[in-house]
């Protein structure tokens, strides 16, 4: 999916928690996030970013997963963020 940003124009979209698509949109720093990655037939389907918080509240294990066949409902509120937005907010968190 393609997220049209205001500061990078067409970029790769990432599918986050909304505290981190926020934290994201404001220009602060982000993270540590727990990933997801969700496969079907063994190949990456779908990756899935969490805050910390919202990972330990939802049971959320960072790794690799078989899609699942319904929508848990800490998955049905990850909102999309511009990928290179994503990066720079994590990147200001590693400095």
């Amino acid at each position: 999916m393609t997220f049209i940003c205001e500061s990078h124009g067409p970029c790769p979209a990432a599918f986050v928690s909304p505290d981190v698509a926020e934290g994201v949109n404001a220009g602060q720093p982000v993270g540590p996030l727990v990933r997801v990655t969700y496969t079907h037939r063994g190949d990456p389907a779908l990756e899935l970013l969490f805050s910390e918080a919202v990972a330990e509240a939802a049971g959320v294990v960072a790794g690799e997963a078989p899609l699942p066949k319904t929508i848990a409902d800490h998955e049905k509120t990850v909102r999309p963020v511009c990928s290179r937005c994503l990066e720079e907010a994590l990147t200001s968190t590693e400095a």
